[in-house]
């Protein structure tokens, strides 16, 4: 059945209507403005504006999705991080110089006076061109730990003291002995793991700062 003309033109002017009505929410979103009535306003002009709107819109949406995966990058990225866990357990072990036998150990720092001594487990493989490995024996661990504490145990409120060094989830990866307690553990899959040097901080800077963490 073919329209009648009253019925063609009432749909014409619907879907104007409904065309006007678009141009208005776009204005209201400030893209551009209408500033004319609609029924002024040249074709040209009007379809450069809808473009320039569609072209906004495509930003808007880009944008978003880059802020989406930034974060998604972010907390994706924060849960490899492992930390340290200030421990009299570790504490103990070092100054008293024992050797944990299914650990490898390193050092960093001047080798007469390292900055930091650690123990990784067996099972983890420790990528690093900033550790040093070597033999621990009672005696290497009693020259090192004895100067550490000579050393950094006058006149400053550091002090040197033992930490576990944890994965992400809270598990033991190795310990650590050293008067910093600042640094960063990086799990590179399961078994994989990169921890930097120590990050120094200024001697009296907070230097209550150990005194006042609870002992594991």
């Amino acid at each position: 059945m073919e329209l009648g003309s009253s019925q063609i033109i009432a749909k014409k002017r619907k879907a104007l209507n409904r065309f006007r009505w678009s141009l208005v929410c776009l204005d209201k979103l400030g893209c551009f403005k209408l500033g004319h009535r609609f029924s002024q306003i040249p074709r040209d002009i009007m379809i450069q504006r809808i473009e320039t709107t569609i072209d906004c819109l495509k930003s808007a949406i880009c944008l978003g999705v880059l802020c989406l995966i930034g974060f998604s990058a972010f907390f994706g990225c924060s849960q490899n991080y492992g930390r340290l866990q200030r421990s009299r357990e570790v504490d103990q072990i070092f100054k008293t110089y024992r050797v944990l036998p299914d650990y490898r150990y390193y050092y960093t720092g001047p080798e007469g006076r390292p900055d930091a001594i650690m123990g990784i487990q067996n099972e983890y493989t420790l990528e690093t061109t900033q550790w040093t490995p070597f033999n621990a024996s009672e005696d290497t661990l009693k020259k090192w730990v004895d100067t550490i504490n000579f050393h950094h145990n006058t006149g400053v409120r550091y002090h040197p003291y033992g930490f576990f060094i944890l994965d992400p989830e809270g598990s033991r990866l190795g310990i650590w002995y050293s008067i910093w307690d600042w640094t960063t553990v990086v799990m590179k899959d399961e078994k994989r793991i990169q921890v930097f040097p120590p990050a120094k901080k200024d001697f009296f800077e907070n230097g209550d700062e150990l005194d006042k963490m609870e002992d594991d």
